[in-house]
């Protein structure tokens, strides 16, 4: 019984501990659950938190790079909603050249390797624009150690950004400034002295030197050179150097020193120049003429000052090379241009000092002497005689002798100021030298223009010859059927050779007249370039050449006419293929270089002469002009080419090592930061390229048609074509004819020729519009012309019609034309 007792007792104990340990454990669960609603608690409070900040973009990205939760700054800052950017790659918010260089990756790895990454840098909006904001990338990890993500916040520090960088701008600015301020007055006191030591010395040799070394060691320089011309035509010069030591071996090329070609440019135009390095190495007279002066000095920038003497007239030039430090400033130009001043006055009196010398001596030497020893009268000239004043001007002078009881007791000389008759006779001589040259220009316009109206009609007459003998051997019916399709594209292909040369002609006649006009909007470039790579493939094939094509596609858009420049595109790549022989390479390129979007079409063909590059772009140039020529062609399309990429604010740089060195031309345009709403791709059809097929026409069943136009062939092409897609056509030869037409049946479209003789197609349709509606004032009408200008087009929509098509119009086009006006668009 007692044992039982105790069993008992045991038990109740046991059970009080279990109790009490189960009363832990619920305590414990209700612990756990309470911090677990106090967790969700606090992070949705987090949450609701960090998604109503605005001043920051807070977002979490997960190990993959790509973005799963956005908060309302990251929208303000970004310009993306939540429901579009979830998902996406966090990559879209950076920079092209931040992530070329792989920065997007590059903040992961050091978040994940150091725990959080910060840094600075400019970042990509939804519309592309940019701002800078700084930024915190945070690894996220679970209790496991496992990686989950990244936290990053962003803050827009783009106003600071700008305040430093404004700041920074200003105290450079201001350094430059008092730096330029403190060389000036440098200058301004080495002026002084440079005056002092030019009046020093009377000779001309020595004072041509100082004013050398002054002017090298004013502005600061390793080469200075005056030169003086003896005529006006620079065949004679006096020159003198000054180099420092690092050109000291060419000190001795002044004897050498021929600057009657490139330098005597400058005086003409009685203007300082100044050309940075850069611009010396785009120009192509210059670096070639650094190619071959091996013996000069090379050329490292270039300033220039005339030397102007008493007369407005240039005496010579100061040129500069090679500046210590940095480029020539405008600041170096005005202190060159007043040395020059100063020097130009100091040369003259050196002249005339020496001048007034030699007259005299030669005066009191020969001429009185004569007079004195052969009791004759002497008349002649001098060009220079100086008064007491100093004032010097030409005289002719009669020296007589004064005989008293048949002796010679002196001379009587008489001056004359002949200074309006030396001014007219070298008035006289310089209008026989500017006729001279304009006859000379004259004559090579004239031999330009035959030569280019030769060219005109060879390049006419070519695709003629071959049309016209395969059209008489198709009427001849003696080609069988195999060789028929092969007559047709002959045809085709030289019709359409023909009608591009006619193109050309006419854009240069707009070019000329200043009414070449654009179509403006955002043009992507890769999409035209794509284009004419498509129009020029056949021809690359045909010569087994290889086409290269390397485009950046985030290079940006340009504003600009994607048609013309399409054209430029394709003009490019054609001579490309053109020049190239079989087997060659060409490639085209689009990169961005700073603002601008930059295309190169470079080939392996047979390069540009350097005599001939500088004039690349002229129109009615080409580098082979002679009937034996290789290449057909007018020589009007890289001039076209030109002014297009001008027309879009752009420039265009043609390059060559030579002969069979292959060229490369560079096209730069300006991008702008405008996004492209709509892309569309346009078209240019290339000489080569097959014309729109008629299958896909629209039938004219029924459709009662007037065609008017006095040639005959014209006619009958039109008659045969829309009878073809099932219109039945009445044909008139001229306005008359086609109002009495109209008066017995009124057509549904009416089709007309504008260049008639007796009345045109204007006349015609105005007494059309001016019937009722009921006689058929109201006929739907097309003019087809070969006057193919806007105005022109402009006049024939404001006579009446209701389109305008330039002949030669493509079938199809002439078909869809109809069966709109007719309402028939299926």
């Amino acid at each position: 019984m007692k044992d039982e007792d105790k069993t008992k007792d045991q038990l109740l104990a046991e059970l009080a501990v279990l109790r009490q340990q189960v009363a832990f454990l619920e305590a414990s669960q209700t612990q756990d659950k309470q911090a677990e609603v106090a967790l969700q608690e606090s992070e949705e409070r987090f949450r609701l938190l960090v998604e109503d900040v605005r001043d920051y973009a807070i977002f979490m990205i997960d190990t993959s790079g790509r973005i799963v939760t956005w908060n309302a700054g990251a929208e303000r800052f970004l310009g993306y909603q939540e429901a579009e950017i979830i998902g996406q790659s966090s990559s879209c918010i950076f920079t092209p050249e931040d992530l070329t260089n792989g920065e997007n990756k590059k903040e992961l790895q050091t978040a994940t390797t150091e725990g959080r990454a910060e840094d600075e840098r400019w970042h990509v909006r939804k519309d592309g624009t940019r701002f800078w904001a700084s930024g915190i990338v945070t690894a996220l990890w679970d209790e496991t150690g496992t990686l989950k993500g990244f936290s990053k916040v962003m803050r827009d520090m783009t106003e600071r950004k700008q305040a430093e960088e404004e700041r920074n701008h200003l105290l450079a600015r201001e350094q430059e400034a008092r730096h330029e301020l403190e060389v000036h007055a440098a200058q301004l006191g080495g002026l002084t002295s440079a005056s002092l030591a030019i009046n020093s010395v009377l000779s001309l040799d020595e004072r041509l030197q100082i004013i050398t070394e002054q002017a090298r060691e004013i502005i600061g320089t390793h080469q200075a050179i005056t030169s003086l011309s003896i005529d006006e035509k620079w065949t004679q010069t006096i020159n003198a150097v000054s180099f420092s030591d690092k050109y000291a071996a060419k000190q001795q090329y002044k004897e050498t020193l021929d600057i009657s070609g490139i330098y005597a440019l400058v005086c003409p135009m009685q203007q300082p120049i100044r050309m940075t390095q850069a611009d010396l190495e785009a120009h192509p007279v210059w670096r070639e003429f650094n190619k071959e002066a091996s013996s000069y000095a090379p050329m490292r920038g270039w300033l220039v000052a005339p030397l102007t003497g008493r007369n407005g007239k240039n005496i010579g030039l100061i040129q500069l090379s090679d500046k210590y430090e940095g480029e020539f400033t405008a600041s170096d130009e005005a202190i060159i241009l007043q040395l020059a001043q100063m020097a130009s006055v100091a040369i003259e009196n050196s002249q005339l000092y020496h001048a007034a010398e030699s007259a005299q001596e030669q005066l009191e030497d020969c001429q009185v002497l004569s007079v004195l020893q052969q009791a004759k009268t002497i008349r002649n000239e001098l060009d220079v005689f100086t008064c007491k004043d100093g004032l010097v001007f030409p005289v002719s002078y009669t020296a007589s002798p004064i005989v008293v009881d048949d002796l010679i007791t002196g001379a009587v000389i008489v001056f004359q100021d002949i200074t309006q008759r030396k001014q007219a006779e070298e008035e006289r001589e310089q209008l026989l030298l500017r006729e001279q040259a304009a006859r000379a220009e004259a004559q090579e316009a004239n031999r330009v223009k035959d030569e280019f109206l030769s060219t005109v009609s060879h390049e006419l007459r070519t695709p003629l010859n071959a049309m016209l003998g395969w059209v008489q051997m198709l009427r001849s019916g003696k080609l069988n059927e195999a060789t028929m399709p092969r007559a047709l594209e002959i045809i085709e292909r030289n019709a359409r050779s023909q009608n591009q040369l006619i193109e050309d002609l006419l854009d240069i006649s707009r070019i000329i007249s200043g009414k070449l006009r654009l179509q403006i909007r955002p043009v992507e470039l890769t999409s035209v370039i794509n284009a004419a790579i498509d129009s020029v493939g056949l021809a690359a094939e045909a010569k087994a050449i290889q086409l290269n094509c390397e485009l950046d596609p985030t290079t940006g858009l340009v504003v600009g006419d994607s048609e013309r420049l399409q054209q430029v595109v394709w003009n490019l790549m054609s001579n490309a293929i053109k020049f190239t022989p079989k087997g060659g390479h060409v490639t085209v390129q689009l990169e961005r270089i700073d603002s601008y979007a930059e295309i190169t079409v470079s080939d392996t063909g047979q390069g540009i002469s350097p005599e001939f590059l500088p004039y690349i772009f002229e129109r009615f140039r080409q580098a082979d002009s002679a009937t034996t020529r290789s290449h057909g062609g007018l020589g009007l399309g890289l001039a076209i080419v030109r002014h297009l990429v001008e027309l879009h604010g752009g420039t265009i740089h043609a390059d060559s090592l030579g002969e069979g060195q292959g060229a490369t031309f560079k096209v730069k345009l300006p991008l702008t930061a405008l996004r492209q709403q709509t892309s569309s791709r346009t078209k240019i059809s290339p000489t080569d390229e097959p014309g729109v097929p008629l299958n896909g026409s629209p039938q004219l069943n029924g459709l009662q048609v007037l065609v008017v136009d006095d040639e005959v062939d014209a006619r009958e092409l039109l008659t045969t074509l829309l009878e073809q897609r099932g219109a039945f056509v009445t044909a008139a030869a001229s306005v008359e004819e086609a109002l009495k037409l109209i008066e017995q049946s009124t057509p549904d479209v009416l089709v007309s020729d504008i260049g008639m003789p007796g009345e045109d197609g204007y006349a015609l349709i105005r007494q059309v519009r001016a019937r009722e509606s009921q006689t058929g004032g109201r006929i739907p009408a097309a003019a087809l012309t070969a006057y193919a200008r806007s105005e022109d087009r402009r006049q024939a929509l404001l006579a009446g019609f209701q389109t305008h098509l330039p002949k030669p119009v493509e079938p199809a086009e002439l078909i869809a034309v109809v069966a709109n006006l007719s309402g028939r668009t299926g």
